[in-house]
């Protein structure tokens, strides 16, 4: 049969746009080996149809002409703005990279046939960079590996998706290592569609330094970090109490105030607020082997951070801001407000 490109079809047939409408399932991504190449393609039912143009959305392709002679002729355009519909609004790489999808009815050599275009917002090279992971695990590992990296953007398909707040999850990622993610940057953060367990999920980082400034800090502060977490030895209590000391006694004189890049300021320049303190402080015992939390509350009405340590006698406070070190209950830490049913309690016993 002799092919008919689209461009020849799309002169002598009328534009139909598509409708709202509900479909079935989406295929996994999968990143195309190489440009898509134009082929004759055919389609007897809905269900064929979609899969046409589920295969066009995932692999960027624009146009293609598809050829319904086995079709019933007076179901194929509600047919197709309903599949239409499907893959703007519920596919998930549709609705993450489809601006809209026009088709026309014509006929080639006599048969009918459907050219279908595809108007895209993100085309094939950011399409073909969607990774596909099976779950929220898999994205908490590329979110890491994103940060440590300082990329700028990271684009997942996440098979079985659950409801999560993003920015919050990139944030704990962010705090558990700031000697590697030296600037937690703003994190923007949208899923694609809005539903289902299938989902595309975009997110953005900005950083107020550049890439290179950020790798050199990283650098200077890797060692520094490593040094006082293998230098911790003795009981759990002597390490504890070493690896504060390693951050207290670091600097003859600390100047406490908020920075962009608190690890860095703090163990390179002594330059550190409560949550500075409190942040490399529970990744040092983590990495040591150490529970340790990060308590965020006030302080005199301000906002305070410190840490929760687990000792023999069970869990206590330990504020690196407070010139007495000493491991304290919650009895002892009167200057203090927090939510006390998000921590363990820090009681004596008996």
């Amino acid at each position: 049969m002799k092919r008919v490109s689209a461009a020849i079809v799309l002169a002598a047939v009328l534009l139909c746009g598509c409708a709202d409408g509900s479909f079935t399932s989406v295929k996994p991504h999968q990143q195309p080996s190489s440009p898509v190449q134009e082929r004759e393609v055919s389609a007897k039912d809905q269900q064929q149809l979609y899969d046409v143009l589920d295969a066009m959305v995932r692999q960027g392709q624009e146009e293609a002409v598809v050829f319904v002679s086995g079709y019933d002729q007076s179901l194929l355009e509600t047919q197709t703005r309903q599949v239409c519909a499907a893959i703007e609004d519920d596919h998930p790489i549709g609705a993450y990279a489809v601006d809209w999808i026009s088709f026309r009815q014509g006929k080639s050599d006599g048969q009918p046939v459907l050219i279908v275009y595809i108007h895209y917002i993100h085309g094939r090279a950011e399409i073909s960079r969607i990774r596909t992971v099976a779950n929220m695990d898999d994205v908490s590992v590329w979110i890491t590996k994103s940060l440590v990296d300082y990329d700028t953007g990271l684009v997942l398909q996440v098979q079985e998706y659950q409801d999560t707040d993003l920015v919050q999850m990139v944030e704990s990622i962010a705090q558990s290592r700031p000697h590697q993610v030296i600037e937690m940057p703003q994190v923007t953060a949208q899923t694609y569609p809005n539903t289902g367990d299938t989902r595309v999920i975009e997110l953005h980082f900005t950083y107020q330094n550049n890439r290179n400034a950020l790798r050199s800090m990283q650098e200077q502060v890797t060692p520094i970090f490593e040094e006082a977490v293998s230098s911790a030895e003795g009981t759990r209590e002597e390490q504890y109490q070493h690896l504060a000391s390693f951050l207290t006694e670091r600097f003859e004189e600390y100047r406490y105030t908020t920075s962009i890049t608190p690890a860095y300021s703090l163990l390179m320049h002594g330059v550190g607020d409560s949550r500075a303190f409190a942040v490399v402080y529970a990744a040092m015992c983590h990495q040591a082997g150490l529970e340790c939390l990060t308590v965020s509350g006030t302080k005199d009405g301000a906002s305070h951070y410190w840490n929760i340590i687990c000792l023999e006698e069970g869990y206590r406070h330990l504020d690196l801001h407070d010139q007495d070190l000493r491991p304290k209950t919650d009895r002892e830490m009167e200057d203090l407000v927090w939510d006390y049913s998000a921590y363990p309690a820090c009681q004596e016993e008996g």
